[in-house]
């Protein structure tokens, strides 16, 4: 299943910083959302993570899938 427009703009920052933070995230897709921005977006990350496309490292942070890997080369 094709990423949606906002999972793609997480995906792209993740990309680009190594990781993503919820308040980023938030920053970034919640800002169309009248109340509660924080518990939406951390809605769209937590399905992002179910759906295999994130990593949760810890509580408000994740990361791609393909930097996992990458690390465990090293």
């Amino acid at each position: 299943m094709k990423p949606s427009r906002k999972q793609q703009i997480i995906i792209r920052s993740a990309k680009m910083n190594g990781f993503i933070t919820l308040k980023e995230a938030t920053h970034l897709v919640g800002g169309d959302v009248y109340a509660n921005a924080g518990k939406y977006t951390g809605a769209i990350l937590s399905n992002m993570v179910k759906r295999g496309m994130l990593i949760r490292v810890k509580p408000g942070m994740f990361k791609l899938p393909e930097q996992e890997q990458t690390l465990k080369l090293k």
